[in-house]
């Protein structure tokens, strides 16, 4: 497999990750928006808490197998064969412990709906661990076309039969039916466009060598992941169902920020990080480049989706799901820290340097615990407001950690990253106030909230994007640099 990928394969590679990702996430933004309004908050708590133990359990397929494949320098058709046939083995196993352990999960939620929810949703870790290393493949050689075409496919085929089973009358089955249907059409059209097919070579040797980088990404994947998922069950056991169906709502909606930002950006800037992990000048470059983009981009957007958060939710899922416009709003400001910290880790994963960020992670994750006592003691708002501190301790926790390691000042990230903060704050100050204003003087009806959404976005664009250059005047200059970064001359990355 080449070595040689030209900064213009990473354009162009960026382009059709960022395509595919928008078109995937429209489909499924759309089909959203019709099951939100067939079914209930109800429902998609139970899916919630179903999936809360599929998800932590799902980690142990992979088991950090697909980084390490993506980031090794040389890998053959045996290390793809053993990781492939680890995995799927793995993936039978563990739906056969969730078909058993289904009815104590239902006790434990003293909810008997959610006995037959998890067998169901159990068949999506076999089928996910079809497409473990195929996808791998795909990131290793930046083919993200066919990765988006697999992505959109995936999500109408699957939304469709949602669509269909909620307007027949199956309720939180339609959710289900969704999953199942998406995760068996990706793996179909990803084994048509592979050129790898499994083979029959297999070396526990090789699966060895592969997890010496891959075991601690898998480690600080789970612990990371496993604690996201306790939220779910921590919420759907101490509250009720509906509460859990607002905050995965708000969840969703604040992780588009996520998705268009780092999500779409590491995707394609992992395996190019690794392979400029020796050139640590061209790495440095690269990095606070990546980062000065993604960032801006990332506090103007949360700035649009906190002002326009009630017209979209109401507008679009109804005013039975009007509960989660808080919710949304409070997540907003602790989002603001995911696309930054995510740069950090995968420049730590680019380098190497696994082990190390399982150790950082661990403290992370006993910083990320905190929220739940918030919650436990004192209620749901203050596990909310927990989020958003602890968020932002970690994040200046990864900087200094991050920094020491890869030699990258500590200011210099504070500044890169947070100085859009300071435009945000300064931005949505004066357009908060003419949102509230402008209610008071328009009513409460729907024409009011048009109004005073978009007069109070246009005020906060104009604001953020004045202050932005004026801050740094040759902010025009951003993406022209990045984009002539990007399409230099051929050089062979090793």
């Amino acid at each position: 497999m080449s070595n040689e990928i030209s900064k213009r394969d990473q354009a162009s590679a960026l382009g059709w990750s960022f395509l595919g990702d928008f078109s995937r996430q429209g489909v499924t933004f759309l089909v959203s928006i019709v099951l939100a309004r067939l079914l209930s908050p109800e429902d998609f708590g139970l899916v919630g808490m179903s999936m809360a133990f599929i998800a932590i359990l799902n980690l142990l397929v992979d088991g950090g197998f697909s980084k390490a494949l993506i980031q090794a320098e040389t890998v053959d058709a045996t290390s793809f064969d053993s990781v492939f046939y680890f995995n799927l083995g793995i993936g039978v196993l563990v739906m056969a412990a969730l078909y058993f352990l289904a009815p104590a999960i239902g006790i434990f939620y003293e909810n008997g709906v959610v006995t037959d929810l998890v067998r169901w949703l159990s068949l999506l870790v076999p089928i996910g661990a079809l497409s473990v290393v195929h996808n791998a493949i795909f990131t290793r050689e930046l083919r993200f076309k066919e990765l988006g075409i697999r992505s959109f496919i995936a999500g109408a085929g699957g939304g469709l039969v949602g669509v269909v089973m909620a307007f027949l009358g199956y309720g939180v089955y339609a959710l289900v039916g969704q999953s199942l249907a998406g995760g068996i059409l990706g793996v179909l059209v990803l084994w048509w466009a592979a050129d790898w097919q499994p083979g029959r070579s297999f070396s526990l040797t090789r699966l060895r060598e592969i997890s010496s980088f891959g075991r601690f990404v898998f480690a600080a994947h789970l612990l990371s992941r496993s604690i996201t998922e306790v939220y779910a069950l921590f919420i759907g056991k101490l509250f009720n169902p509906a509460t859990l169906g607002f905050f995965t709502r708000s969840q969703s909606l604040s992780q588009l920020v996520v998705r268009y930002t780092s999500g779409v950006v590491m995707k394609v800037y992992l395996p190019v990080f690794s392979k400029l992990q020796n050139e640590q000048d061209k790495f440095k470059a690269l990095f606070f480049k990546v980062t000065g983009l993604t960032a801006w981009g990332t506090f103007l957007l949360s700035g649009v989706l906190i002002l326009s958060a009630e017209l979209i939710i109401v507008t679009l899922f109804s005013e039975k799901w009007l509960p989660s416009v808080g919710i949304f709003q409070i997540l907003m400001f602790s989002l603001f820290n995911y696309p930054i910290n995510s740069l950090l880790v995968n420049a730590l994963l680019a380098n190497g340097l696994s082990r190390k960020n399982f150790h950082y992670n661990l403290l992370r994750s006993g910083l990320r615990l905190m929220p739940l006592l918030f919650g436990w003691f004192y209620g749901f708002n203050f596990f909310l407001f927990g989020l958003v501190a602890t968020s932002y301790i970690g994040t200046l926790m990864n900087c200094w950690l991050v920094g020491r390691d890869l030699g990258f000042s500590f200011w210099r990230q504070i500044w890169a990253f947070y100085r859009w903060l300071i435009i945000l704050a300064l931005a949505m100050l004066p357009a908060w106030g003419i949102y509230l204003y402008l209610q008071s003087i328009l009513g409460a009806d729907a024409g009011a909230l048009w109004g005073s959404t978009i007069g109070s976005t246009f005020i906060y664009l104009l604001l953020y994007l004045g202050l932005s250059l004026l801050m740094q005047p040759d902010l025009r200059l951003l993406f022209s640099k990045t984009t002539s970064f990007l399409q230099r001359k051929k050089t062979t990355l090793k």
